[in-house]
């Protein structure tokens, strides 16, 4: 049996030749391994992105229904605050809201989530770091709106729920009624940062997808309970679109029982 000895290097050419076989054939094996890898979290990218659009999209909606609605709350406002200041005894206001379903809300305001789980999972898998930097910054930026937008809507939630009080047959003291009107201008505040808040996030929505104006209106008709009640006030522009008669699909988006 022949037995093929290695050939001993004859002078530094050939050890050369040698050594630089052996880099090529590493570094070509480095460099396809690179782009196959490259290749593997393109791929992951752009699924990644598909998965995140529904959050984007919601994040849209929320965003589109609170600016639109905003100069609706504060009408709503002037009209409980000229009540306050009125001479004779309190009338209880009427719910902004006349639906049986309906909770009673001197205030009705959104009140929707700003769920980023998607996002959170991207980032804690290390495939949000494979996206383009600028791209990435945009996202992180989109959900610190977001992040914050909710925390406002909780504490708005909150707060709205102890004007109700407008709601009721209350002895109302001027001292009161002062303190109530604080209040209220309080919540105009928040509803005019949460309508700028919403403003300023939709142009940087835009640069991730491309939205569906009409889908949005025809969704904010049927499904917004603050714009129904909105329009139910007369609070909105002349000419606003009506809501449509409640379905039972449309009474479910919202969290109400079906009839």
């Amino acid at each position: 049996m022949d037995i093929h000895k290695p050939k001993p290097w004859r002078g530094w050419r050939e050890f050369l030749k040698e050594y630089l076989i052996i880099v090529v054939g590493v570094l070509t094996a480095l460099g396809a391994e690179a782009v196959v890898e490259n290749l593997h979290w393109r791929e992951k990218v752009a699924r990644a992105e598909e998965a995140e659009k529904p959050e984007l999209q919601a994040f849209y909606y929320n965003a589109y229904e609170r600016a639109l609605v905003d100069p609706c709350i504060g009408r709503r406002i002037d009209a409980l605050e000229a009540a306050l200041l009125a001479d004779g005894p309190w009338v209880p206001a009427k719910p902004m809201l006349h639906e049986s379903w309906s909770l009673p809300f001197v205030i009705q305001t959104p009140n929707r989530g700003w769920r980023d789980q998607v996002w959170r999972t991207l980032v804690a898998d290390g495939t949000a770091s494979h996206l383009p930097p600028a791209r990435e910054r945009l996202y992180a930026d989109v959900m610190g709106f977001a992040e914050g937008i909710e925390a406002r809507n909780g504490v708005e939630a909150n707060e709205n729920a102890g004007l109700n009080v407008l709601l009721k047959p209350a002895s109302l003291s001027r001292d009161q009624r002062g303190e109530l009107i604080a209040r209220l201008e309080q919540e105009r505040a928040r509803s005019w940062l949460l309508a700028l808040n919403s403003r300023q996030l939709m142009p940087k929505l835009e640069q991730l997808f491309t939205p569906d104006r009409k889908a949005l209106e025809r969704k904010l008709l049927t499904n917004s309970a603050t714009y129904r009640a909105c329009y139910q006030q007369g609070y909105l522009p002349p000419g606003s679109p009506a809501p449509p008669p409640q379905t039972d699909e449309a009474r479910r988006a919202l969290g109400a029982p079906a009839s």
